[in-house]
């Protein structure tokens, strides 16, 4: 229960003690130039605590089972119409009334003489 806030406890504290981490224990100390800052350190520990977790999940658990539940949409309608107590107007009626530019045809000029 208490393994998501391992790692969340691992970075604070990395965060907490970063200065002393970067001076003392980080790999790359000797190169300031990399820009570490004791980065390879938190990096272990992070994959540490995930060697760790996975060694406690038990193996049923990483099994994963998806359910489908599926309904029959047979009196099922998309165009329904509204209508107004007082007036009996519809106010919604969908018509799918879609109309495309493409055409197949291959578009020739006509020709013009000039004589």
């Amino acid at each position: 229960m208490l393994q998501p806030f391992s790692k969340v406890w691992i970075f604070v504290s990395f965060k907490i003690n970063q200065d002393y981490i970067a001076k003392n224990l980080c790999e790359n100390r000797a190169k300031p130039k990399m820009h570490c800052n004791g980065k390879c350190q938190l990096m272990k520990k992070l994959k540490q605590a995930d060697k760790e977790e996975q060694k406690q999940i038990p193996q049923t658990l990483k099994e994963k089972y998806e359910v489908l539940y599926c309904h029959n949409l047979t009196n099922f309608s998309i165009c329904r119409k509204i209508y107004f107590a007082d007036k009996k107007q519809s106010f919604f009626d969908y018509k799918f009334q879609y109309s495309s530019s493409y055409h197949t045809d291959i578009f020739r000029p006509p020709k013009f003489s000039l004589i």
